[in-house]
């Protein structure tokens, strides 16, 4: 906004003219005087257009929006750009107030303690307009908040919601009142009372004050984006705390180290020398539970112990202790988020085949599949971003988290509920677990082809073995076990372990078994193909029939035409 929009009087044009001579911070105290009469004036101008609407030809059921010649945009823009939130209120009141003829007015914003904070006042007592906050306890209020609907109140003394020891909020007997919504949330309350007129209030007026009340939404919304945006988003904050080189160590909590991402890490005590902080070695992490001293200890010292930094992986734990953090950040976009998610899942694998226990893998995965169902279930839109992330490159680490989110993804459209969701995705993350009991050479070999016979003998085995570690944990239900067990059951009976056939094999294993065969194909056929999702698919139909549930393999088909058609959009 610059000067020439707004006529200025002689002595602020004299003041301007001398202002190269004063400090920086003068300057910017007078830009901000020039910026809010600029203001004013634009809100003067909304006021009086929105006020004498049959002065330029507005009919009562014209859309604001749709009406050019009001310049409605350009005050909006002076509205929620040019004035900082906290200047904004007063200006507002002033204009609701002019703007309806009424002798009184409050702006009030509601606070995560359920409390109003009175940011704009005119024209009520004073001992209620020196409080800057108190419990929502008027009877109308409250029904404004629950219900986020305008009221008008003609005559107060005769509606039974408004209580006559409260009668010092307003002159009169009329009263409106307005939310401010933001996402549909009431967050505030915008309200005039006593029409200087005598006149009640009317449609006209209610459209005006939605009208500022929607104004005041946008700058709440764009005041919290501002800030978040001016400290970096969570991830970027979280990212940047870990590669700072002044620190190489991270706080650890309790549950972080004794089941979460940092169990097993080396825990280092920090110590003050000389004002400085050190980090001394206090036990390698695998010997913390087995030392009831050194356990008790770290409790009553957590506070004080550490972890180290190094590497990508311990980056990825840091990340996983934090993913409620970005996670529900909006500011984050959705493909990182989908892409760290899919990242922590490979690196909670990848840190199974390190022989950490495998309880505190599955607490991990637990909470990993919690969050990945907060983060699914939210907005549909965000199953594009995750297919997407997903990476076909043949690795055990990616096979696991590949297909994880495929079968969150694909019983999301079965429509199975959030428990069933959860109870399916620890087991598909887990599937492979009893491969941890094998050797690494045929780990690395996964693929069935590249094995010997004995080789393929041995790796059967970890079907058995992933039954058996996952069956001695209570928290894993018996369903996610059986997905362990029966992932390379057929059909047709020609799988293994047991060769069982048709239905006694569990509808989640069949889709796992689905989803493997899947990935399978598309890790080897993605390095050729261009649309390696049809070819697989075309081949899966073709020339496994009798292996895969006929009627989970269509619904499958279906759920990839849909999602590839959604990121193709």
């Amino acid at each position: 906004m610059t000067m020439n929009t707004l006529k200025m009087p002689v002595y602020i044009k004299r003041y301007a003219e001398s202002s190269k001579d004063l400090n920086t911070e003068i300057q910017k105290e007078l830009k901000n005087v020039q910026e809010s009469l600029s203001d004013i004036k634009r809100l003067t101008s909304l006021s009086h257009l929105l006020r004498y609407p049959d002065a330029i030809g507005i009919r009562n059921n014209d859309s604001i929006a749709n009406i050019k010649d009001l310049n409605v945009k350009e005050v909006g823009h002076a509205l929620i750009s040019q004035i900082e939130v906290d200047r904004l209120f007063p200006l507002m009141n002033n204009l609701t107030i002019s703007g309806t003829g009424s002798a009184t007015g409050i702006i009030v914003l509601i606070n995560s303690n359920n409390e109003l904070l009175l940011k704009a006042s005119e024209g009520i007592a004073n001992h209620i307009a020196s409080n800057k906050s108190f419990r929502i306890n008027d009877n109308i209020l409250k029904w404004i908040i629950k219900n986020g609907n305008p009221l008008i109140v003609n005559d107060i003394n005769k509606d039974p919601r408004f209580k006559q020891d409260q009668s010092d909020w307003i002159l009169g007997k009329t009263i409106l009142y307005v939310p401010i919504k933001v996402k549909e949330k009431v967050v505030g309350i915008v309200s005039v009372s006593n029409k200087k007129s005598g006149d009640v209030y009317g449609a006209a007026d209610v459209r005006f004050l939605e009208t500022i009340a929607t104004y005041a939404a946008i700058a709440i919304g764009n005041s919290h984006l501002s800030e978040r945006l001016k400290n970096g988003n969570a991830l970027e904050q979280l990212t940047l705390n870990y590669y700072d080189e002044k620190n190489r160590y991270l706080p650890a909590t309790l549950r972080s180290i004794k089941s979460g991402a940092f169990a097993g890490c080396d825990l280092y005590l920090q110590t003050i020398v000389n004002n400085e902080a050190k980090h001394l070695l206090y036990c390698k992490g695998f010997k913390l539970l087995e030392d009831e001293r050194k356990e008790s200890f770290v409790k009553k010292n957590i506070n004080r112990i550490y972890v180290a930094k190094n590497g990508t992986e311990q980056y990825l734990r840091y990340m996983e202790t934090n993913m409620d953090r970005f996670v529900r950040d909006e500011t984050v976009s959705l493909q990182e988020r989908a892409r760290m998610l899919y990242d922590i899942a490979s690196n909670i694998i990848k840190d199974a085949y390190k022989n950490i226990d495998i309880n505190v893998i599955i607490e991990r995965v637990r909470d990993w599949t919690t969050t990945l169902l907060d983060f699914v279930l939210v907005n549909q839109d965000k199953h594009a971003h995750l297919i997407k992330v997903l990476k076909y490159n043949g690795k055990v680490f990616n096979h696991s988290a590949n297909m994880a989110i495929l079968g969150i993804l694909f019983g999301h459209y079965l429509g199975y509920s959030k428990k069933e969701l959860a109870i399916l995705g620890t087991g598909i993350l887990l599937h492979d677990i009893g491969a941890t009991c094998l050797s690494t050479n045929t780990i690395e070999e996964e693929t069935p082809e590249k094995l010997s016979k004995q080789e393929k003998e041995t790796y059967k085995k970890h079907a058995e073995f992933g039954f058996f570690l996952l069956s001695k944990n209570t928290l894993v239900p018996e369903e996610a076990c059986l997905i362990a067990r029966q992932h390379h059951e057929q059909l047709n009976g020609k799988g293994y372990p047991e060769g069982i056939i048709g239905e006694k094999i569990h509808p989640y294993s069949r889709i796992t078994h689905l989803l493997d065969e899947y990935e399978r194909q598309m890790s080897t056929d993605s390095k050729y193909e261009q649309n390696p999702a049809f070819k697989v698919l075309q081949h899966m139909v073709g020339k496994m029939d009798g292996s895969l549930d006929n009627d989970i393999l269509k619904k499958f088909i279906s759920f990839l035409n849909t999602s590839i058609n959604a990121i193709s959009i």
